[in-house]
């Protein structure tokens, strides 16, 4: 694609240049008017070419966790986040997030057997909790921002190793992995699942 982009630039400007050089003035501003134009729709098809081979790497790296479990191990109360988390909210987040239930969630990701995906790896720092009933979106320019609800928001991922939960400094992983997770939960939210890269497992019940 990106040979054919350069093939069609250097067209351009050597059409022009050209034009300017043997046509008649009106013929070339024509010519260039012409290429403003297109050039239009060519840069609105070059976008929309990247946004899809964008979300077919992001759709290809979420298969690790296609029909993963998710095991419970724990869900205990919490308190929210240091003040230094929430000194770039905004008034009304800040207020969302002072109404949310705090819990420290203990859980280990196991990826389903035999998933047959380019992507051996995952990335705990990625995971969204959502509404258990929320609905998986396929992945378009118009359901941007659309893969995520404000159900739960998770502040913390720390990952077991060695015999204890540590900061998530490698970032990803191969296989099961045990999270401890400080997440924030809205009123009246009962049921979670895990999202990944557009597709969602797993459940988490909340305490009513």
């Amino acid at each position: 694609m990106f040979n054919k982009l350069l093939l069609l630039v250097s067209f351009v400007i050597t059409s022009v240049i050209l034009a300017a050089m043997y046509l008649p003035i009106w013929a070339s501003i024509g010519l260039i008017i012409i290429y403003m134009l297109s050039a239009t729709f060519v840069v609105k098809y070059v976008m929309k070419t990247l946004y899809k081979t964008v979300i077919a790497a992001f759709t290809a790296k979420g298969e690790v966790l296609i029909n993963a479990t998710a095991e419970v191990h724990a869900l205990d109360d919490s308190s929210p986040p240091g003040s230094s988390n929430s000194e770039n909210l905004t008034p009304q987040q800040a207020a969302e997030d002072a109404a949310r239930k705090w819990y420290s969630l203990d859980v280990t990701i196991t990826p389903a057997a035999g998933a047959k995906t380019p992507f051996s790896l995952w990335e705990p720092g990625e995971l969204l909790l959502v509404a258990y009933d929320s609905k998986d979106v396929e992945p378009t320019m118009e359901s941007e921002g659309k893969f995520d609800d404000a159900s739960c928001v998770i502040e913390e991922v720390r990952v077991f190793q060695h015999g204890k939960f540590n900061d998530d400094i490698e970032g990803k992983y191969a296989g099961a992995q045990r999270l401890k997770m400080l997440i924030g939960v809205q009123p009246g939210a009962r049921k979670l699942k895990f999202r990944y890269c557009f597709k969602s497992f797993g459940q988490v019940n909340l305490p009513a």
